[in-house]
């Protein structure tokens, strides 16, 4: 996938300063960070195993303090073919 979005978009140069992840809540103020996390130390979950059958390939903006983006690929994952089989005529 990687690969992919290079040989489409160039090198893309990493960054320590990111780190991909998933989030619960985002805030935009200054504010005590402890009953957050004393709500999310009460919390117990098992791993999960997801299924993930599409990706994306977004344009991020973060204008004006909001995340907005706009899909430029869709990419289905798995066993399916991008392509529809070929038909053999005279058979």
């Amino acid at each position: 996938m990687r690969q992919g979005i290079i040989d489409v978009r160039g090198a893309v140069g990493e960054t320590d300063v990111w780190t991909p992840h998933m989030s619960i809540a985002y805030s935009d103020t200054d504010g005590p960070a402890k009953p957050y996390r004393d709500a999310l130390a009460s919390v117990t979950a098992d791993p999960v195993t997801v299924t993930i059958q599409r990706i994306q390939l977004i344009a991020l903006g973060r204008d004006e303090h909001l995340y907005r983006w706009e899909s430029v690929a869709d990419l289905p994952l798995g066993t399916q073919s991008l392509y529809p089989p070929r038909r053999m005529h005279g058979r």
